[in-house]
């Protein structure tokens, strides 16, 4: 009699690998670039995150091409990472104390700002 004892119980398959840490191209350069330069000083750098409401207040405090942002850090002498679209709205900000807290100041007034002018249209 033909007993077909089918015993092929398949292993499942292996997990996928994790996806790889995203970079983001265009900061991450900018980010060495400025630490590079920032260690020879050696001038008690801080960084601080910078919550706003929405990834609208994103796209009007950054600017156009990142016009706004780009004077803010200018003005303020600090590193500002933008957040990028789909990702938590917060800025990071890198510099002497008293420069990060400058910026930081510019980030969240400019957020109320654009707040204020929402609410109202």
């Amino acid at each position: 009699e033909n007993v077909n004892n089918n015993n092929n119980s398949n292993g499942g398959g292996g997990g996928g690998g994790g996806g790889g840490g995203q970079h983001h191209h265009r900061d991450s350069y900018l980010a060495a670039l400025y630490e590079g330069g920032e260690a020879k000083k050696k001038s008690s750098n801080t960084t601080e995150c910078v919550p706003v409401p929405s990834s609208e207040h994103v796209a009007e405090i950054v600017g156009r091409q990142g016009c706004k942002i780009k004077a803010l850090r200018a003005k303020t002498n600090t590193y500002i990472k933008t957040p990028v679209r789909g990702e938590e709205p917060v800025f990071v900000v890198t510099g002497r104390r008293e420069d990060v807290a400058m910026a930081r100041r510019e980030i969240i007034s400019a957020a109320e700002h654009f707040s204020l002018i929402r609410a109202s249209r």
